[in-house]
């Protein structure tokens, strides 16, 4: 039977291959990435015209206090294809 001290020691021995082999390869970015934290507003409006007979109405959507030019965010599809559109990405929504 093997001695407690030397199983301890050839546990740290394996250990530390397994060690020195997991330095050879560089990290995964699913584990190293930051995630980034992205505030997104949608701040409704509407609008009466002077006489009272027409209403116009909409959702401004703001990105990290960037407010997206000539996007409504009325219909959910148009909110979520502008903002990651903005971030970067190439979108489709289906």
């Amino acid at each position: 039977m093997q001695d407690d001290n030397e199983i301890k020691k050839r546990q740290a021995e394996r250990i530390e291959k397994l060690r020195q082999i997991s330095w050879q390869f560089p990290p995964s970015e699913h584990f190293t990435s930051q995630k980034q934290k992205i505030v997104i507003e949608l701040r409704e409006w509407d609008y009466y015209c002077g006489d009272g007979c027409c209403l116009n109405y909409g959702t401004d959507i703001i990105v990290n206090g960037v407010k997206l030019e000539d996007e409504d965010g009325t219909h959910v599809h148009q909110a979520l294809s502008a903002v990651l559109h903005y971030l970067g990405y190439d979108v489709e929504v289906r």
